[in-house]
């Protein structure tokens, strides 16, 4: 058996949807999507936006905060830290890169082309990800994450009828889901511990 993780919080775990495409993209759906949790992983964030209704809640990520990744329909996939606070996605690092390392079209950093390809730097990383890159309103936003347990996205933890927490939000607390907290600690072999 292995040996249960202590993690200590100063506040409950926040739950973060990560908005990830579905499996099969809707009928007569007209957006293309561009969020990827194994990009997530590889690159140690998490991002939303397209909007400031999905961006901001971002914002009351503090350095410190434990975080549960979501994907909706799946269920939970990972527990890491916030490491840095939420920032514009044409400033955010990917190891040693940013925005401008990459060859992506402009017209796709302006909002005016949508491209489902991915970047040729980065694994898992679409092209999309970057749409409206240079507005203020309208672009992802991405906070920095130290991934300590995690799963793929065909591995996700849920247990039907089971009275877990979970919302198409972008993040929220889970200061009142004692349920879903032990289910957390029980799949990912964690603790968490307030200070």
């Amino acid at each position: 058996m292995y040996e249960i993780e202590v993690l200590k919080v100063k506040r409950p775990p926040r739950f973060v949807n990560v908005g990830e495409d579905p499996r099969t993209k809707p009928k007569n759906a007209s957006w293309i999507g561009h969020r990827q949790w194994r990009g997530c992983l590889k690159y140690n964030f998490i991002s939303a936006g397209q909007g400031l209704c999905y961006s901001s809640p971002l914002e009351n990520l503090e350095i410190g905060d434990y975080i549960a990744a979501y994907i909706t329909g799946e269920g939970y996939v990972g527990i890491g830290i916030v490491t840095k606070k939420s920032i514009i996605i044409r400033d955010f690092r990917f190891g040693t890169l940013t925005l401008q390392d990459f060859n992506i079209d402009q017209r796709i950093i302006d909002g005016t082309l949508e491209n489902n390809e991915y970047v040729a730097e980065l694994d898992y990383i679409k092209k999309t990800l970057f749409r409206n890159a240079l507005s203020v309103e309208k672009s992802d936003y991405a906070v920095e994450v130290n991934w300590i347990k995690y799963v793929t996205r065909e591995n996700a933890k849920w247990k039907k009828n089971a009275d877990l927490f979970a919302t198409r939000n972008t993040q929220c607390t889970l200061k009142n889901q004692p349920i879903t907290i032990k289910f957390l600690e029980d799949n990912f072999n964690i603790r968490f511990q307030i200070e």
